[in-house]
């Protein structure tokens, strides 16, 4: 068992690594004697290959090969061999790297081989994301420098070079709304110091100099940077910047809503960083920004006590995907906050992979396991990001904090109002609502930090999108309010619903509070625009992570009923609660506040159905039954106001009043704490 402290320990590192390894080498194929790869060059596993645009088939056929690479080199770099030579010998290692390679080399635009499946071109590069796979080839070869001829080096730095020179006299992307550009430029300018450093002959050196200079200002800039005249070599930041990637809260929007893992782009500039320092030459100034500190800081808002990342808005991605260099922005700049919650992600991946009794992968727990493809992929980024963190010159000067005085640095009560999400953190719980969410339903997200995997965060949780005979097919918040309350927030709103055609179908009125330190309190009341029938339907759901993470077994109760729900149970059952409340795992509390008393069902998932395409954990559900009615224009469909929150037991609400607009009217009531809605 590995103990990780508050220190950057390679050795320790490496040794977590080491357990993915006999996976990562059991996707290798040899082509020939000279060539070889990890993964398959046309992977089954959610195979995207008839999308042109961006040719996703390239990048998860390519990026996990270089991924594997890289992190093989790590081991041969930092003289650790002896860790895996029970699964690897030397020698093997060394013709793993020069094939794998060579077979990168020879399959870029500028070398030989076709690949069938990539696209038109048939050969990477040249591509949105092929300045990170050019850059992560260049780290491969500085690595293992004396394993590989002089004709691998020379192809890598070609390589290198040619991506370098796309971005030559081309001005960066922009765009802060819906696909911001902020990963992006930080990858390309990546690239840009790469080649700078790698081929320091090259004759466009002096342009991929002015190249990244321009680059490097357009990476995260915001409306301010428009109206900064301080001088920017020649000229000044505001004649420098033709982007706006930034909101001006310095968020940014990411496939239609915030994902703070957007944030962690500063990752990539590290590697920028580290293009100097392992070529022994000083970084240019230029490339460290106030704007990224900013950037950073938010960034650190949404981690959880775990070194997770909490995405307010659920995902797009499998769900609990360890980033080790998420904070490398903090740890390059010996910010204790990073080093803390970075040494936590590490228990946390060493205790899941001691905990790992199916086999299912090393880092991302639930895929059914290809050695390919999608899997191969996210599986190999945890790993790549680990050999990195063991390999990287991060400064050992570090000043330590405890555990209370890092939580209370990012302790947090924030309104975002260009990304539309209300949130708070404090040592117990992180809350969020989420106006403009992932599928542009509202969404509300909850994470109790004594079991932080428990609650998933998708599917327009806690609230749940209306079913009708007359079909719901579209829904838009029409306007919602923000304000801060009791070192919290209390945020009202409304959603339309409508038909086929167009018609309005629903209202609904929304309003969710922050309660205590502990939990939310949220009222919900959908109106009829026009006779509808509503079908038989569960609302308010939340969900209930059922898998690895959990143990595989969750325990519930209801008043006089106790029952335990196992991972492994495959028949489907509704379980009604005889109670007002239900509590789960002993430490998250769901309870009815105002509107009604009973009708609270759990609905185990009897099968992965986590994330949407990765079905990568079992989620179960716990929600309000709906029955099927008629219902006439201008009647309540719905109403309810429950607690969601930490707790084992019912607490002692009581409410009064008469709920007009906005739930104004009502007053509520939990021991010491009563407020009256207005």
């Amino acid at each position: 068992m590995l103990h990780f402290t508050e220190k950057l320990e390679s050795d320790k590192i490496l040794k977590l690594l080491s357990k993915a390894l006999p996976y990562y080498l059991e996707s290798w194929q040899d082509f020939g004697d000279a060539t070889g790869l990890f993964g398959s060059t046309d992977p089954q596993s959610f195979n995207m290959r008839t999308v042109g645009s961006s040719s996703p088939v390239i990048e998860y056929v390519i990026r996990p090969h270089l991924n594997i690479l890289c992190i093989l080199s790590a081991f041969h770099y930092l003289k650790k061999s002896e860790i895996i030579e029970e699964t690897i010998n030397q020698k093997e290692l060394s013709e793993r790297i020069k094939k794998g390679v060579r077979w990168a080399c020879d399959t870029h635009i500028t070398g030989r081989k076709d690949v069938p499946t990539f696209l038109e071109r048939k050969r990477w590069g040249e591509n949105w994301r092929s300045s990170l796979w050019a850059t992560v080839l260049a780290i491969t070869s500085v690595f293992a420098g004396d394993i590989l001829d002089k004709g691998l080096k020379r192809r890598t730095r070609e390589i290198v070079a040619h991506e370098a020179n796309r971005f030559i006299g081309v001005s960066p992307p922009s765009g802060s709304q819906v696909d911001t550009k902020v990963e992006e430029n930080a990858q390309d300018a990546m690239v840009i110091a790469w080649a700078i450093n790698l081929c320091e002959d090259h004759k466009n050196v002096p342009l991929w100099e002015k190249t990244l200079k321009i680059w490097s200002v357009n990476i995260a800039s915001s409306v301010f940077d428009s109206s900064d005249h301080s001088q920017y070599f020649d000229h000044s930041v505001a004649k420098a910047v033709t982007t706006c990637n930034l909101f001006p809260d310095f968020t940014a929007e990411n496939h239609g809503f915030f994902n703070p893992e957007i944030l962690s782009y500063g990752l990539w500039l590290v590697l920028g960083f580290a293009a100097y320092s392992l070529h022994g030459r000083e970084r240019p100034s230029f490339l460290v920004r106030k704007n990224h500190q900013r950037t950073f800081d938010i960034l650190l808002h949404f981690c959880l006590p775990t070194g997770l990342i909490f995405a307010p808005g659920g995902h797009d991605m499998p769900m609990f995907i360890p980033r080790p260099l998420a904070l490398a922005w903090g740890l390059w700049h010996k910010d204790p906050r990073a080093l803390h919650l970075t040494s936590k992600l590490l228990a946390w991946m060493n205790q899941n992979l001691m905990l790992n009794k199916q086999r299912t992968g090393p880092w991302v727990f639930g895929f059914e396991q290809k050695h390919e493809g999608w899997e191969l992929l996210f599986q190999s980024q945890s790993g790549l990001e680990l050999a990195l963190l063991a390999a990287l010159p991060f400064t050992e000067e570090l000043r330590g904090l405890s555990a209370g005085q890092v939580e209370n640095s990012i302790n947090t009560s924030h309104i975002y109002p260009f990304i539309e999400v209300c949130y708070r953190r404090n040592v117990r719980t992180t809350r969020s609502v989420a106006w403009k969410a992932l599928g542009d339903h509202p969404q509300i997200g909850l994470s109790v930090h004594s079991q932080p995997e428990l609650v998933a965060p998708f599917k327009a949780a806690l609230l749940g999108i209306p079913s009708l005979v007359q079909a719901v097919k579209s829904w838009e918040v029409m306007f919602h309010y923000d304000r801060f309350q009791r070192d919290g927030f209390d945020t009202s709103g409304r959603i339309e619903y409508y038909g086929v055609a167009g018609n309005l179908l629903l209202n609904r009125d929304v309003r969710v509070l922050t309660w205590g330190d502990d939990g939310l309190l949220v009222l919900d009341q959908i109106v009829a625009q026009q006779d509808v029938d509503v079908k038989e339907q569960f609302l308010s759901p939340i969900y209930l992570v059922n898998d690895h993470w959990t143990g595989n077994n969750l325990d519930f109760s209801s008043g006089s009923l106790k029952e335990s729900f196992s991972s492994f149970q495959k028949n489907f059952r509704e379980v009604s609660c005889p109670s007002f409340w239900a509590s789960i795992n002993s430490n998250l509390l769901f309870q009815f506040v105002w509107g009604r008393t009973k009708g609270l069902f759990y609905l185990p998932g009897g099968m992965r159905n986590a994330p949407p395409y990765w079905k990568n954990c079992r989620v179960d559900m716990l929600g309000i039954h709906i029955e099927p009615a008629s219902v006439k224009s201008g009647d309540t469909v719905y109403k309810i106001g429950y607690y969601i929150g930490a707790g084992k037991g019912p607490r002692s609400f009581k409410s009064s009043g008469t709920a007009q607009e906005a739930f104004k009217g009502l007053v509520i009531m939990d021991g010491k704490i009563t407020v009256g809605l207005d």
